[in-house]
């Protein structure tokens, strides 16, 4: 059976135009990270990879905080008058210039605790994106407020690309980690122009009181949630880099990198659409429970079978793509996949809580999770990346399955819905596992580019089988792709 007829339901009918659209720019996205990390891993040592990546987590947790919610807000806000946009735009402004001279401060700081002086000149310049983002934020939200998704599409699509050449250009000069932050900083630059040339609206003066410090406390909640999540998904780096050095933490990021492909680039994007179309559906549970269980069956077809193939083939995908020098990481690949494979459960309950204005159990849930993860890698520090890694990935997959007891029977879902979405995926990845398993063991010591290529062919044959053997899973196939082409 369909989930449902999205005929039936404006908001989510029009939801599917959207996610459609965000896809279809992340595709695009992903196809550009992929062709640049291929060439940048040819070009930078993983001993820089490793210095970008130290100051990457400091700048990445602080980024979590470069709008303190006040983006959202603006967003979720039903109506705002002119002062309250331009009270909101002058915060984010001044909020990012202090968040870049405090990012900057703290460059001795990680350089001291990393023991890597390149940290010193690295962390300041790449805390000049956080007063950059202050000076866009809130024109972006303005575009995204008016439903102009076409706009912010193209307008990602030439940021991203353009800063993916600029940082191959500069590591070709030799720039090492340097290239790295150079795409974060022309990537802030390209959306900046972007926004600042397609939103018409300008803000005035700025204001001597304002107005827009009532928002804060509701920013505020947010912001603590995206830090604690951002901590869940990223102290294992903090850790290899602190404990075992720059050259094992550019081999676990860059596998890590891989890992996080299918959240970056299809989940996390769609959050804001689910959020906002779980709130339109207040009024109606049913459509709401067909939106989220569509949703979370949506991810699940895409992030059971990539962890499948994380964990058979992570030697070939790394040697293939990266080079032979990557292969190391191929237990960190393999280690995180039991994570990757039941995230969506995790997105989808955090959609669930923000929706129903949850705040008090998206918190406690996401403190549970950043603790457990914590607590992992501290225990695990010294038994090296492999083995850190595997931690990460059960105590993410057991946390995932853990959120489903935060369901109320209030809530529009609940586990139940959960399950069904996941039961095809499940046992349609499970059919792959055991495929790619069998035909790798036939292959035995063949080289990495063979082996790769059968695992292409049997995720290829495996598709079709399940499109032309398995109606209810071609239904769900089906309505993915063409749910509003009716």
């Amino acid at each position: 059976m369909p989930l449902t007829d999205a005929r039936l339901d404006t908001p989510i009918t029009a939801a599917a135009r959207s996610s459609r659209s965000i896809l279809g720019t992340q595709v695009f996205r992903l196809v550009v990270r992929i062709a640049g990390t291929v060439t940048l891993a040819r070009l930078i040592s993983p001993l820089d990879y490793g210095v970008f990546g130290m100051a990457a987590t400091v700048h990445g947790f602080a980024y979590v905080f470069q709008d303190f919610g006040l983006a959202t807000v603006t967003l979720r806000k039903p109506d705002l008058t002119e002062a309250e946009r331009n009270s909101l735009f002058w915060l984010n402004l001044i909020l990012g210039a202090l968040l870049a001279v405090f990012v900057a401060a703290t460059g001795f700081i990680v350089a001291e605790f990393f023991h890597e002086p390149k940290l010193r000149a690295l962390v300041p310049l790449m805390g000049i994106t956080f007063l950059i983002n202050g000076g866009h934020t809130q024109l972006k939200a303005q575009l995204a407020r008016e439903h102009r998704f076409g706009e912010l599409n193209l307008i990602e699509i030439g940021a991203f690309t353009s800063s993916t050449v600029a940082a191959i250009a500069a590591a070709i000069l030799g720039g090492g980690a340097w290239a790295l932050a150079t795409m974060m900083l022309v990537a802030e630059a390209a959306l900046a122009i972007g926004v600042w040339s397609r939103q018409k609206w300008r803000p005035g003066p700025c204001p001597a009181i304002f107005g827009a410090l009532e928002f804060l406390p509701a920013g505020a909640s947010l912001s603590t949630n995206d830090g604690l999540r951002y901590l869940q998904r990223n102290f294992d780096l903090f850790v290899v880099g602190r404990w075992l050095g720059a050259g094992a933490l550019g081999i676990y990021g860059r596998a890590a990198q891989v890992a996080s492909l299918p959240i970056i680039y299809l989940a996390d994007p769609l959050s804001n659409l689910a959020v906002s179309t779980l709130r339109r559906l207040s009024d109606s549970p049913e459509g709401a429970r067909a939106f989220w269980r569509r949703m979370v069956n949506d991810l699940a077809w895409v992030t059971l079978p990539a962890a499948v193939m994380f964990a058979c083939v992570s030697r070939e995908i790394l040697e293939v793509l990266l080079g032979h020098r990557w292969a190391a990481g191929a237990g960190v690949l393999s280690g995180l996949s039991p994570g990757i494979a039941l995230m969506p459960l995790q997105m989808a309950c955090g959609w669930l809580f923000l929706a129903t204005g949850s705040n008090r159990r998206l918190l406690f849930s996401s403190l549970l999770n950043t603790v457990v993860v914590i607590g992992t890698c501290a225990t695990l520090r010294n038994e090296g990346t492999a083995s850190i890694a595997i931690g990460i990935g059960v105590a993410n997959a057991l946390g995932a399955v853990a959120l489903l007891g935060f369901i109320r029977p209030a809530d529009p879902v609940s586990a139940g819905d959960a399950l069904a979405a996941f039961a095809r995926p499940m046992i349609a990845a499970a059919a792959l596992g055991i495929s790619l398993i069998a035909v790798l063991h036939l292959l035995g010591e063949a080289g990495s580019v063979a082996r790769l290529c059968a695992g292409a062919a049997v995720g290829t044959v495996w598709l079709a089988a399940a499109w032309l053997l398995w109606p209810g899973a071609r239904n769900e196939l089906k309505e993915h792709f063409l749910w509003h082409r009716k």
